[in-house]
């Protein structure tokens, strides 16, 4: 429940051979065809990012499913309401994605550090 206007940021984890569609929608829950925002994400369009420090990539992996996956992510306006989030994989097999949201205080500041007015693209 959002009882307040705010921008949130979603972290998205997927894998690269992700086709993963990401609907929200106020009050109600979204489908294909109603929605208040849709993110279309399509792993093989990220770009990997390699350990900073040669030492990070030798040691064993906490997780060996997260280490697979890659991050993207995306800021949206929610107004103030109950938002319900729906899913479509439409890959040919079963995804793990990892997402969490951060609430942003003030956008302004945001929007002219990031390209395309403040959106974030994979």
């Amino acid at each position: 429940m959002i009882h307040h206007p705010m921008y949130l940021k979603f972290n998205v984890s997927l894998a690269k051979d992700s086709l993963l569609g990401i609907y929200g929608r106020r009050n109600i829950p979204p489908t294909h065809t109603q929605f208040d925002f849709v993110k279309l994400m399509d792993g093989k369009q990220l770009i990997k990012q390699e350990p900073k420090h040669p030492e990070e990539a030798q040691q064993a992996p906490r997780n060996l499913i997260l280490t697979s996956m890659q991050e993207t992510g995306f800021i949206e306006y929610m107004d103030h309401g109950a938002w319900h989030m729906a899913f479509y994989n439409d890959g040919r097999k079963m995804e793990q994605v990892l997402m969490l949201t951060t609430a942003i205080g003030k956008i302004g500041r945001i929007i002219y550090s990031l390209p395309n007015g403040g959106e974030m693209n994979g």
